[in-house]
């Protein structure tokens, strides 16, 4: 994966935490056979991807736990901020034609999952941590705003990584209902990492 001044890009999920480097990610799925057909719906693409995640993941050889929904979505923030040949394998990967088509259903499946009734409880929560001062173009926040309902929070990951990782660890914990209380420490960041974007679920 290219890294545009040399930045760490960290995709945690509550369920499985991922940590996405690109030209992994392309070896595993799109060279292993992953990929190379899209689907015009993108609830084609996204019930096809889970199906060969979870043929991944060792599924009914190990004890996993798996949410393809978590990081599907993860993917989906990730692909929005990307260009070039990047997105392009990113898209394939997802098994998608078409980003605008696939952010559209999956707001509308986030608002659905947000507004389940009682006595169901089910809780999705995005959001992107920033380094402060960090030129990140403001369109792609907007946009996982708008689509993800993600929460931008900014921090200091350089100066003051102990108190980053406590705002994370304190967000989760918040929208897990104290379920999950602790998703990354120090270790999971340095000074080169600019962006890190979250999914709980």
């Amino acid at each position: 994966m290219a890294r545009s001044r040399r930045m760490y890009l960290i995709i945690v999920g509550t369920i499985l935490i991922v940590a996405v480097v690109v030209g992994v990610f392309y070896y595993a799925f799109y060279r292993g056979g992953v990929g190379e057909v899209v689907y015009g719906k993108p609830v084609d693409s996204y019930t096809v991807f889970s199906l060969e995640l979870l043929k991944r993941s060792g599924l009914g050889r190990n004890n996993t736990v798996v949410s393809p929904l978590s990081i599907y979505i993860a993917l989906l923030m990730l692909t929005e901020g990307a260009g070039g040949d990047t997105r392009a394998e990113l898209m394939k990967a997802l098994y998608l034609s078409s980003m605008s088509d696939a952010r559209s259903w999956f707001k509308d499946v986030l608002y659905d999952m947000l507004n389940v009734s009682d006595p169901a409880r089910s809780s999705v929560a995005n959001s992107i941590w920033v380094q402060e001062g960090f030129p990140i173009n403001k369109s792609y926040v907007e946009l996982l705003e708008k689509y993800y309902y993600a929460e931008a929070k900014y921090v200091d990951f350089v100066h003051n990584p102990s108190h980053a990782v406590r705002m994370i660890n304190d967000w989760v914990s918040n929208k897990t209902y104290d379920l999950i209380k602790r998703i990354v420490d120090e270790s999971s960041i340095d000074p080169l990492t600019r962006i890190v974007l979250v999914n709980t679920l």
